[in-house]
């Protein structure tokens, strides 16, 4: 039991990290050579998961969606100006990728989907964990290259308009859209330090008598 009980204390555990909005304003498609990509900054380290509404508009679609986490490979960042094209892909250095199916997806419109619908369903995307990836800025890239631009073989997704995620801004195949990705970021952690966490914050917002 002593065992047992040291594993469980020691697996890990999927922590939120924030989402980039709480509401959209305008539905997305992606297909084919079409992108949409966020930058984000997560507040903790072990970033290693990245929700988004996302629904295909047929059935059976075939291949991947396809998301890319990258860094500007020198280092540098916009800030609080941003620029109206991303960086030039050999300044970008891919830190992780993953994919979802198409054919896993939930079909028809992702308003049917999104947040405080009755079906709200978030799509998760899970990669190997960035150890420490607290106050960095990431680029989260989008895409579905198995589609096209036609309608039924592409999928949906969900974006707020005007921006007001200040963190970063949405770029529509390479160029500032001046919205924002609905996204949430989550970071592995053991149980433990789970707890820990929690406990903290729990001492903090009790009155100090």
């Amino acid at each position: 039991v002593g065992f047992g009980a040291r594993q469980w204390w020691q697996s890990p555990w999927v922590v939120a990290d924030h989402q980039t909005a709480s509401a959209a304003s305008l539905e997305m498609k992606l297909g084919g050579a079409s992108t949409l990509a966020q930058w984000v900054v997560p507040d903790r380290d072990g970033l290693a998961q990245v929700d988004l509404i996302l629904t295909a508009e047929m059935e059976g679609l075939p291949g991947m969606v396809e998301l890319t986490v990258e860094e500007v490979a020198d280092g540098a960042f916009p800030g609080a100006v941003w620029p109206p094209i991303l960086p030039a892909p050999d300044r970008r250095r891919v830190v992780r990728k993953s994919s979802v199916a198409a054919s896993a997806l939930p079909t028809g419109s992702a308003w049917r989907v999104g947040p405080g619908t009755r079906e709200e369903a978030w799509v998760p995307v899970r990669f190997e964990a960035i150890a420490a990836s607290r106050g960095r800025p990431y680029l989260v890239t989008l895409a579905y290259p198995s589609g096209s631009e036609t309608a039924g073989n592409r999928v949906a997704t969900l974006a707020r308009f005007p921006n007001r995620y200040t963190r970063g801004e949405l770029y529509v195949n390479a160029f500032q859209a001046r919205g924002t990705l609905l996204l949430r970021l989550s970071g592995d952690e053991t149980v433990a330090a789970g707890v820990r966490r929690a406990v903290a914050n729990l001492a903090r917002a009790m009155p100090v008598l």
